[in-house]
């Protein structure tokens, strides 16, 4: 084709130009980052899981102990003046006036009788009245399952009060020991941990391009090492996922004739081994019947937290959504406490979004 005059960048054929394609690629990601790039990555749950160490073999088993709880609930009423327990405490001493000295017989569960020793001291209490604390001293103990027997000495004095003292106590703990001089060693205690055990995994993403698309130019990056890194990405997500939400099981698949196992992931765990406490939603707590999540959110929140505060660390990692920022940021508007920002230090606490 010809003409006359100045040529613009539309008079030339189709296809000359070569024009101006951007390599990179550029990606829609969450907030969160991909790896190496200083934000919480999008698997920053099993990222924590630092101290761990290869299974050789595809059932692992590990053993936890907890600190022995040496204390348990008791019956109000059941404690009584013999050991045949014709005559409740009560009954006799009706205005909880028993002195130091007196021999006392408490009814437990088999597995606290088994923690005690004679020489134990053994404190009582009234949950509901801080009044009422008696010191004890084990003399003797009795295993009968459910009907097992502590004979205890009292230490003091009871209160002489009919509204609280021996007969009101509803918790029994055990503190510390007391043996006269010239006595040989007491009874040997002994706490056996738990076991625990799981399956490992198989997890597999693949890539697969013919030789001719290796060897075709493309306009992005090299599509090879971006299918690479995708995978990578989407399988170390999917381990993620796996580590929240998966079931221990174990088959055989029809057609490979080999066993087929999946691990247990963190809630499975909590809901098998944890005490119930540990696991709480406020939508199926009775704490939140017929109460919108403002109104009755800081309350289940402290419940939950009595418990946490026990057992869990001084500094929490809490992964969450973008629901979650914002139910907390209504509880606090609601409740006039400071919305949470970004490196902000109040009451003592220093908050940190990133």
């Amino acid at each position: 084709m010809s003409f006359l005059g100045t040529v613009g960048t539309e008079d030339w054929e189709d296809n000359i130009r070569p024009e101006d394609w951007t390599a990179k690629l550029f990606r829609e990601y969450p907030n969160g980052g991909m790896f190496n790039e200083g934000a919480i990555p999008l698997t920053g749950f099993s990222a924590l899981m630092g101290n761990s160490q290869i299974a050789d073999d595809p059932k692992f088993h590990w053993w936890q102990k907890a600190l022995a709880a040496q204390s348990t609930d008791i019956t109000a009423g059941e404690v009584y003046v013999d050991t045949g327990w014709s005559s409740t405490y009560a009954s006799i001493y009706t205005t909880n006036n028993a002195v130091q000295g007196t021999l006392i017989y408490l009814k437990v569960p088999l597995s606290f009788a088994q923690e005690c020793v004679v020489g134990y001291k053994l404190t009582l209490m009234d949950t509901d009245d801080n009044r009422s604390t008696m010191s004890t001293l084990i003399e003797d103990i009795q295993l009968n399952g459910a009907l097992s027997q502590l004979v205890l000495r009292l230490l003091k004095d009871d209160s002489a009060t009919a509204t609280y003292g021996i007969a009101t106590c509803d918790r029994a703990i055990i503190m510390g020991s007391s043996f006269s001089e010239g006595t040989p060693l007491p009874v040997p205690m002994h706490y056996d941990p738990t076991e625990y055990w799981n399956y490992t995994g198989i997890h597999k993403n693949a890539v697969g391009q013919t030789g001719t698309a290796l060897a075709t130019k493309q306009r992005t990056a090299d599509d090879y090492d971006e299918d690479l890194r995708e995978q990578g990405e989407l399988h170390a997500i999917g381990i993620e996922w796996d580590a929240m939400f998966g079931n221990r099981y174990k088959w055989t698949n029809s057609t490979s004739g080999f066993e087929q196992r999946t691990s247990m992931g963190a809630l499975e765990y909590i809901r098998t081994y944890s005490p119930a406490a540990n696991f709480t939603d406020y939508r199926r707590s009775s704490l939140g019947t017929g109460k919108s999540w403002v109104q009755g959110g800081a309350e289940w929140l402290n419940d939950f937290l009595i418990e946490f505060a026990v057992w869990g660390p001084e500094e929490v990692i809490v992964l969450s959504g973008n629901l979650v920022i914002s139910a907390a940021s209504a509880l606090a508007e609601y409740l006039g406490w400071n919305p949470i920002r970004a490196h902000a230090v109040d009451f003592g606490n220093r908050v940190n979004t990133d």
